[in-house]
């Protein structure tokens, strides 16, 4: 209980500012147990009065304030990936004001990112609570300030001290501390149950993290007369069981093996040493060696949504086989393909009266029931909007003439790296084997750069049998040229156009 008490306090405290609650974190800097993660949860609190200031000086006096406990905390603990990430992003934050900024913020945006690539397996890997947002917003909100600060970087000049996208850095800024603080609200339920939901994750996961708890736990219950008829000693008993019971049977092994798969590594490079090793190590060294042999397809196991878990594994399973896949090259892409994804979302949720003229294309009929002239210009305007909405706003360019002798429809350039979107309508055949007929051209804009693109397709040709779903409409197509030794991958996302009334659907005939 005691390592996540201060995490409860912090959030809490967030939520109830004025409660005393941040006094209690103080105390918790005399032990132990507790003053690293209560000395974080201090400094996200300073964070928090920071962001609230509506003028720079005490804003700027606030985050100096953060920083310094940041720097101490990282001082008593090397390894804090959270505490480095927030020190990181305050220092651009603060850099860009500075009067060696170029040189500032370049080495704070190089080292966000460095820190969020070890972030991420690590964030994927932690037991999230019922009461806490999924885990995957705040990768991905680290993810989009990390994308501002390299555009800041490589923005900056000696002669050219401000970014004029900084309001955006903040604002991802505190798009991160917002994810990572949100909790559900629990609504029409008692209060000891509220009670359950936050503190019954944290005693199971105590024993569920140390096998020689549960054994303890196990034996007390069989032999300890005080214990064995205990209501809740039972129940944490049977709770532990279901849980473990649950893991084992999970269906989805393939993202999070755990514990068993990972030490037949370590026992396959020290062979004969393995036993001795195991028995002579503490349990905490043992627990550290096992989340370090984690592995990058551990990270998606626990996301709130398993079904789009799945898709995002599936896509970035096949991408990262590419040679291309480099530092650089991929938390860029897989940016622009998550940004990409919730605009598909976006489209196939599309309500009959939302979004006005630009989303008139996903529609049967306009709103004066006249047949509706729908061209790539307004198929990839409605795009582009979408994406000036997200972390890409500064990087977009649309309609680039004279890229490999044609004109593309999206153009994301992060610096020297860059990755193309074209925009397709087909109104005669969507299938997947119709749209490799444009995957070419998607290829051909990228000989000179990663070999990643995306083909969005407009199809036209939905009827009365309604529109394929989502999680078949995306998918990988290599393409690979004459004299080319590696294919470039192009993400091919199908949307539905010009859909029916969903009322007014019928099934297709039986076949």
């Amino acid at each position: 209980m005691a390592t996540r008490l201060p995490r409860l306090l912090g959030v809490l405290d967030a939520h109830h500012p004025g409660a005393g609650l941040r006094e209690a974190l103080e105390r918790c800097l005399m032990l132990d147990r507790t003053c690293r993660d209560a000395a974080f949860e201090l400094a996200l609190g300073d964070l928090r009065q920071a962001l609230e200031q509506d003028q720079h000086a005490p804003m700027a006096e606030q985050l100096h304030k953060t920083q310094d406990r940041l720097t101490e905390l990282i001082t008593l603990a090397p390894d804090r990936l959270d505490a480095q990430l927030y020190h990181a992003a305050i220092e651009a934050v603060l850099g860009l004001s500075a009067p060696d900024a170029p040189a500032r913020v370049h080495t704070a945006a190089s080292t966000l990112r460095d820190t969020l690539h070890l972030y991420r397996d690590y964030r994927y890997r932690t037991h999230t609570p019922a009461w806490a947002r999924p885990r995957q917003n705040d990768v991905i909100a680290w993810s989009e300030l990390t994308v501002m600060l390299d555009g800041a970087a490589a923005h900056l000049a000696h002669d050219d001290p401000w970014y004029e996208g900084g309001h955006g850095i903040l604002t991802a800024l505190l798009r991160a501390y917002t994810a990572h603080n949100t909790i559900a609200v629990l609504t029409d339920t008692p209060a000891a149950a509220a009670v359950e939901t936050l503190v019954a994750p944290v005693i199971e996961d105590a024993f569920l993290q140390h096998e020689h708890r549960q054994r303890l736990l196990q034996h007390a219950l069989a032999h300890d007369e005080e214990l064995r008829d205990d209501p809740a000693a039972q129940q944490l008993q049977a709770a532990l069981l279901h849980r473990t019971k649950t893991r084992e049977n999970s269906t989805d092994q393939a993202s999070d093996p755990g514990k068993a798969r990972r030490w037949q590594r370590l026992a396959h490079q020290i062979k004969d040493d393995f036993a001795a090793f195991v028995d002579q190590t503490p349990e905490h060294v043992l627990d550290r060696l096992e989340l370090g042999l984690r592995t990058h397809d551990d990270a998606l196991a626990a996301i709130a949504d398993p079904k789009y878990a799945r898709l995002q594994a599936r896509l970035l399973n096949q991408l990262k086989n590419s040679r291309d896949w480099l530092p650089g090259i991929a938390d860029e892409f897989t940016t622009l393909l998550e940004t990409t994804i919730r605009y598909a979302y976006l489209c196939y949720d599309i309500g009959r009266k939302m979004g006005g003229s630009y989303t008139e294309h996903l529609r049967k009929r306009d709103k004066d029931g006249k047949k509706q002239k729908v061209d790539e210009a307004l198929f990839h305007q409605h795009y582009r909007e979408v994406l000036q909405f997200s972390a890409l706003f500064s990087v977009i360019n649309s309609e680039v003439i004279d890229k490999a002798g044609g004109r593309t429809d999206i153009l994301i350039s992060f610096g020297a790296v860059q990755f193309n979107v074209e925009c397709k309508i087909e109104e005669d055949n969507a299938s997947e084997t119709a749209l490799r007929q444009y995957v070419a051209q998607a290829a051909e804009y990228q000989n000179t750069n990663a070999g990643f693109a995306i083909l969005l397709a407009l199809d036209k040709t939905v009827d009365a049998e309604g529109a394929a779903n989502l999680f078949d409409s995306i998918w990988i197509e290599p393409v690979q040229g004459p004299g080319e030794t590696e294919p470039c991958l192009v993400v091919i996302i199908r949307i539905p156009g010009g859909r029916e009334n969903p009322n007014q659907l019928r099934p297709p005939p039986a076949s």
